[in-house]
């Protein structure tokens, strides 16, 4: 996100993940806004990269 202008949906996507600042490293599933977005730590690796891959699945299927 680039939020130089800080703009009000940016501001407001912030504090749906609990942030207030940027960087921060978020995954929006197919039906954002309904299911939430899922934060990301800043530095992750192959097993968080899988479980944040296993639930967007999740997501999807149940959207069917």
């Amino acid at each position: 996100m680039d939020d130089t202008k800080r703009r009000p949906e940016i501001a407001l996507d912030l504090l749906r993940v609990g942030r207030s600042i940027i960087p921060v490293n978020v995954i929006y599933p197919p039906n954002y806004p309904e299911e939430p977005a899922i934060m990301i730590d800043t530095l992750f690796g192959p097993t968080e990269a899988l479980k944040i891959l296993d639930r967007i699945q999740e997501v999807m299927e149940a959207s069917k």
